[in-house]
């Protein structure tokens, strides 16, 4: 049998085939990344970590949709180390309840660094940089909490207070300068399960709310 095969010109250089590399998934077989995870405002994830040491920091890349009040990750103890919604921005909250508003505009996907050590958050969208180091307690009240995605606790109240509305396109989570927890956005094939797997715990993290999480069409 002969086989025809057509190679783009862009492939080909001085009698050389090159092929695009394939990227090896760091997901187990019954598993498929997507891009993002989408809430609509009932959803939640349980991270099962918890902010029980000082040096502790962590990243969230995102989308929180352009409503005021929206928040999608962090502990609301006067606003300790929250990134929340307002007049179409985004503001960074520390426990002091300082609000900085950022340069960025809600709805714009955005890489928010918390770093406790240094009280600092950074928040990246594009070419757009905004960092600021706040001077209040910047932890939690109380160390019982969980880390919450697409929602946030408030310690007086004891309760999940808030759902926020967006995508979150991945979470990393360090103590002591040591990844402990790397989330990617999956659907688990063999039920059409939406959730993130944790790949350096090997866990899978679905939805804890009601409803159902949305995800990308595409498989990345």
């Amino acid at each position: 049998m002969n086989l025809k095969f057509t190679i783009p010109d862009e492939h080909l250089n001085v009698g050389k085939i090159y092929i695009d590399k394939i990227v090896e998934s760091p997901l187990p077989s019954d598993y498929r990344a997507v891009d993002y995870l989408q809430s609509t405002g009932t959803q939640y994830i349980n991270t099962g970590l918890r902010f029980d040491v000082s040096d502790y920091s962590y990243e969230v890349d995102c989308v929180l949709d352009n409503e005021n009040n929206n928040q999608m990750f962090g502990m609301k103890y006067n606003y300790d180390h929250a990134v929340t919604v307002w007049g179409g921005k985004y503001d960074l909250c520390d426990s002091s309840s300082s609000i900085v508003e950022t340069t960025i505009n809600a709805g714009e996907r955005c890489v928010f660094t918390i770093d406790r050590p240094s009280k600092n958050i950074t928040a990246v969208s594009g070419s757009t940089v905004f960092s600021h180091t706040f001077t209040g307690d910047f932890f939690p009240g109380s160390s019982v909490y969980p880390v919450i995605l697409f929602a946030y606790w408030t310690s007086w109240s004891d309760t999940l207070s808030g759902y926020g509305k967006g995508k979150i396109y991945s979470f990393k989570f360090y103590k002591g300068g040591e990844l402990v927890m790397e989330l990617i956005p999956c659907v688990r094939k063999s039920d059409g399960k939406p959730g993130m797997y944790d790949i350096v715990g090997g866990s899978f993290l679905i939805n804890a709310g009601t409803g159902e999480f949305t995800t990308s069409e595409e498989a990345i």
